[in-house]
């Protein structure tokens, strides 16, 4: 399996003060190449699926944004081939800029232009999965200095969400985890870039969504070569538990456990899924049919 990742600089190693920054005295960086989140995640794959072969490529670069990924999706998409494209680009879209005079490298709406493209892209390739990091929050210190700046953050990100489909496109939700009034849990001192702690929390959100997917993949292998129904279930509930909202393993999920008659956990795991917007997805007919045979329960 191949993942790719178009991103900026938080996709990278780092040292602590870039700017400063002196080969010859400073052996010591804020965030290694073994520390960054597509090392971590080639590394623990690898580990736990030695029967497989992962390949991450890391293509992101300093400065990059949405524009500059559209720019190369061909090579990105066309020529690499990955099986996962894993998007993380935005801050630097985003921010204000004083040599703009307050401008933006990308606007809101082109921003959204872009992301269109990207996904048409993807949307071209069968069976490849589109991950999108979510732009990280920055200080409160830094929304006073580049006034509303945490606004202008929700908005890109709520470009994203608005293309998430729990199948194909899948978003990592930083806003949930890292805290303005308390940043340097995840986020370097500069407040905007990623420490050792913060790519380890997108390295785990990632081995999950990837850990879904293979355990999925296995499942619907077993199912359709080997018919053993049994073992198919335990891969899809192992899916299910890395990664609970995959439209596809929710399926499977539920369809095999419903010709085995296991109704208690049918309305687990609609209960623990919520109402999750499906969008055009066959899992909409299928729990439709679950409401008009009473197999869910209020």
């Amino acid at each position: 399996m191949r993942i790719l990742i178009a991103g900026d600089s938080l996709t990278l190693p780092r040292p602590y003060r870039i700017n400063e920054f002196n080969p010859e005295n400073d052996k010591e960086l804020a965030v290694h190449y073994h520390e960054t989140y597509g090392s971590l995640l080639q590394k623990e794959l690898n580990r736990l699926y030695p029967n497989k072969y992962f390949e991450v490529i890391n293509r992101g670069q300093r400065a990059f944004t949405i524009k500059h990924v559209v720019n190369q999706i061909f090579d990105h998409v066309y020529y690499f081939q990955p099986n996962i494209f894993i998007l993380h680009v935005g801050i630097v879209d985003l921010w204000f800029r004083e040599e703009l005079n307050g401008g933006q490298y990308v606007n809101l709406s082109s921003f959204e232009e872009n992301v269109q493209k990207v996904i048409k892209i993807i949307n071209s390739v069968q069976n490849m999965k589109l991950i999108i990091i979510g732009i990280a929050p920055t200080s409160l210190k830094m929304n006073k200095r580049y006034k509303n700046i945490l606004l202008e953050i929700s908005k890109y990100n709520n470009v994203y969400k608005k293309y998430v489909d729990f199948n194909q496109i899948f978003y990592i939700d930083l806003e949930k985890h890292i805290r303005p009034e308390d940043p340097h849990k995840y986020l370097l001192y500069d407040d905007h870039h990623l420490n050792r702690e913060g790519n380890k929390l997108i390295f785990n959100k990632l081995k999950n969504l990837i850990c879904a997917f293979l355990e999925s993949d296995l499942g619907v292998e077993i199912f359709e070569h080997q018919r053993n129904m049994d073992i198919a279930i335990e891969h899809f509930k192992k899916s299910y538990m890395h990664y609970p909202y995959y439209l596809d393993n929710l399926y499977n999920l539920l369809t095999l456990l419903y010709e085995n008659k296991k109704y208690d956990e049918i309305n687990s795991i609609i209960k623990n899924i919520g109402n999750l917007k499906t969008k055009n997805h066959p899992i909409n007919t299928l729990l439709s049919f679950f409401k008009d045979h009473a197999v869910v329960r209020d």
